[in-house]
């Protein structure tokens, strides 16, 4: 588990340095900005999503064959996806929410608990997206998989594109753009529910990799 960890982690140096940069650059733009949902949760999107690039690129390169003969287990292969989409989260879940720290020293509103509802908000967009295509990826592999790749994530990047849309029209203070997030209730129960969507993707994914012949 650790090699495959280890192997990937490479990867990810090696082919999503881009989306870093581009993440960071999201992240600078959203401390400048009027608090923008689409700034705000766009690079948390393109996170959750890296794990599903390397893996088309272990497609590509024919690694998946070569992973058989190896003593790890196909569970392993897809359990280091989810932890990686788990760790990427993480860190750009930390990179959001300081942005959004700076800017809201900028303006001198700083609220606790809307970063909290902000922080369950961006765990559930970041668990929504990966639940939903890494299935999809390992029953059909990365190629056929692109179709669900794309309408995935056109529909989210619609979905924060209106979000945008909505918080340009409020008075530009982080404040407002807290406003329009729900109470903790639902945002509970949709964290609750990404996280057990998450874990059941997860056991699918590993049902499906096994049945699927390389």
């Amino acid at each position: 588990m650790k090699g495959l960890v280890y192997k990937d982690l490479l990867m990810l140096k090696k082919y999503g340095m881009a989306f870093f940069v581009l993440a960071v650059v999201f992240c600078a733009v959203a401390a400048m900005n009027e608090g923008s949902f689409f700034f705000f949760l766009y690079p948390v999107l393109i996170a959750s999503m890296l794990p599903v690039t390397i893996l088309s690129y272990d497609e590509r390169n024919r690694w998946i064959s070569c992973a058989d003969t190896l003593p790890c287990s196909r569970g392993a292969v897809v359990s280091v996806k989810y932890l990686l989409v788990l760790l990427l989260l993480a860190v750009c879940l930390i990179l959001s929410l300081l942005a959004q720290g700076v800017r809201a020293a900028y303006v001198g509103q700083f609220q606790p608990e809307g970063f909290l509802s902000m922080a369950a908000l961006l765990c559930s967009v970041g668990l929504l997206a990966p639940s939903l295509l890494l299935p999809v990826v390992f029953r059909l592999g990365a190629e056929r998989g692109r179709i669900a790749y794309y309408i995935i994530i056109g529909a989210l990047c619609a979905f924060f594109v209106t979000l945008g849309m909505i918080t340009s029209d409020s008075t530009a203070d982080l404040p407002a753009v807290f406003a329009i997030l729900p109470g903790w209730g639902p945002l509970l129960i949709l964290l609750t529910a990404s996280a057990l969507l998450f874990f059941l993707s997860w056991q699918l994914s590993i049902y499906f990799y096994k049945k699927r012949e390389l």
